[in-house]
């Protein structure tokens, strides 16, 4: 039976059109295996047994099973077939040479959570990858998405152009660690802060081994150590340089965007939630 989700809106460049199965990441960075695929909203089985979230197999949540990798039917040819041609290389060699520095650091049990570490990258094409990373978070949010962002748009189908306000957006990688790979669409939420104080962000998250990356609208302050690579939109299509870069390691135990508690951190804000009666337990500690 022919999938009707292949018709439709191209997240890219808004045309209605058939749709072909945009891979989130690529295809060539590891991404070419089944994987069962989750809907947010089928987690809430897990708040309301008051389990947490890496219990879900227990709670034989429904699923959708990808033959090929994990994406969706987003982009029409032209768009899929242009990013993929432009930019997609250039971000597979991105995630090979991130497996390659946790290699020489002895491995992704070396590395620990909130804590920074140098990467150096070789001959890498920072535009291609900025560019690429955008076309990702255009398949992971609704097809609106560049209708509000119209400068994500120009910015992906316009080759050579490296014409993008980075003070409106940030980009912040990061190693992942953990037991849940999540997408994100655009999601408004609060942060508490250190000093207690609630923040408002407007968020999108994609993490799949070895990079999480958690796009912002109109940055504000976060409460954990960040490195914001938007500023490879300031690069030129052929520019290839060597980039240092201190990377964070965060784990993703939630399906909550910008949630890098451990397990440990989960389960006694879960004691606390519990001793204040507070449904399920995946809040923030109460100050």
């Amino acid at each position: 039976m022919k999938d009707k989700s292949q018709i439709g809106k191209c997240h890219i460049c808004g045309t209605v059109a058939k749709l072909s199965y945009e891979h989130i990441p690529p295809q060539k960075a590891f991404n070419s295996q089944k994987v069962k695929m989750f809907k947010g909203s089928d987690f809430r089985k897990v708040v309301e047994s008051k389990s947490f979230y890496w219990e879900y197999p227990k709670l034989h949540l429904k699923y959708s099973q990808k033959q090929s990798g994990a994406g969706w039917y987003t982009l029409c040819e032209s768009c899929n077939n242009n990013t993929g041609s432009w930019y997609g290389d250039a971000l597979v060699r991105f995630i090979f040479e991130g497996y390659i520095n946790i290699k020489l650091l002895g491995g992704e049990n070396n590395l620990h959570h909130m804590n920074k570490y140098s990467f150096t990258f070789k001959q890498i094409y920072p535009l291609r990858i900025i560019k690429e990373v955008f076309a990702m978070f255009c398949s992971i949010n609704p097809p609106e998405f560049t209708d509000k962002f119209p400068d994500i748009r120009n910015f992906i189908l316009n080759r050579d152009s490296n014409e993008l306000d980075v003070t409106k957006y940030a980009l912040y990688l990061y190693i992942i660690q953990g037991t849940i790979a999540r997408y994100i669409g655009d999601a408004k939420m609060g942060q508490r802060q250190k000093d207690g104080s609630i923040i408002l962000k407007e968020l999108s998250e994609c993490n799949a081994p070895p990079y999480g990356i958690l796009l912002e609208i109109e940055p504000k302050p976060f409460a954990f150590p960040t490195i914001n690579i938007i500023d490879f939109a300031k690069y030129n299509y052929n520019d290839r340089v060597d980039l240092q870069v201190e990377i964070p390691v965060y784990e993703c135990n939630s399906m909550l965007p910008a949630d890098y508690r451990t397990k440990e951190e989960i389960i006694e804000t879960g004691k606390i939630n519990r001793a204040n009666n507070t449904p399920g337990l995946i809040g923030f500690k109460p100050k």
